[in-house]
């Protein structure tokens, strides 16, 4: 049984389970022993300070695929099944940053996720090696960009108001808003937040936000 039938088997909800289901519908049998190897490999792959990209990542993982599997992972989170949200984003430790901030958005989002995690699980030595890798993405950008990257960590990418979301009560429009929140606020927060918008503000927003998810996807 792969990740994605091991999802739908144990999944909470159908938005779940529908990502799972289109993941494993688009990503080839033959690319997918290959996905599988990442997912299995043994902490050693991806503790090294510079591991080689695989060479079979860029034809397994797909924009699409990365971004699906990103979001699949937050949602693993929400539901707390921290191993499979592990399992879908050990690609991104084999992924080097290039400049190229539509791929490194996705690769960035699954090292704080994963960050978040081990924190949980107190392993602060792979919290810091996840984060470690997004740091050095962050020195070797452009300062430009890195003044882009201050202006999120105080906040000034999280809306001040949603009401008219709140408002339209579609479910699923507010779960993918608050899915955009989260990964904004743990951002914030596992970078150690800032003068404007300080960490512990975020995580307050994040367990507040968890719990709103939570009961929109009926866990």
């Amino acid at each position: 049984m792969n990740i994605f039938q091991e999802i739908i088997r144990d999944a909470h909800n159908q938005y779940i389970s529908d990502l799972a289901l289109q993941l494993s519908s688009r990503i080839e049998l033959s690319d997918f022993n290959n996905l599988s190897a990442l997912f299995d490999a043994s902490d050693l792959y991806y503790i090294k300070d510079e591991p080689d990209p695989n060479p079979q990542l860029s034809k397994v993982i797909s924009f699409q695929d990365m971004t699906d599997l990103v979001s699949l992972a937050y949602y693993c989170y929400v539901v707390s099944d921290y191993s499979k949200a592990l399992r879908l984003t050990k690609w991104a430790y084999g992924i080097k940053f290039t400049g190229n901030h539509d791929i490194w958005t996705g690769v960035q989002c699954a090292l704080i996720l994963n960050s978040s995690i081990y924190k949980e699980m107190d392993k602060p030595e792979l919290a810091q090696m996840s984060m470690s890798r997004v740091t050095d993405a962050l020195e070797q950008d452009k300062p430009i960009n890195r003044k882009v990257f201050q202006r999120t960590l105080n906040g000034q990418f999280i809306p001040e108001s949603y009401e008219d979301i709140l408002k339209a009560k579609d479910k699923m429009r507010e779960i993918g808003f608050r899915m955009t929140l989260l990964k904004e606020l743990m951002l914030i927060r596992e970078m150690g937040g800032s003068e404007d918008f300080p960490a512990t503000r975020a995580d307050n927003e994040i367990q507040e936000n968890l719990t709103k998810l939570k009961t929109l996807m009926e866990i």
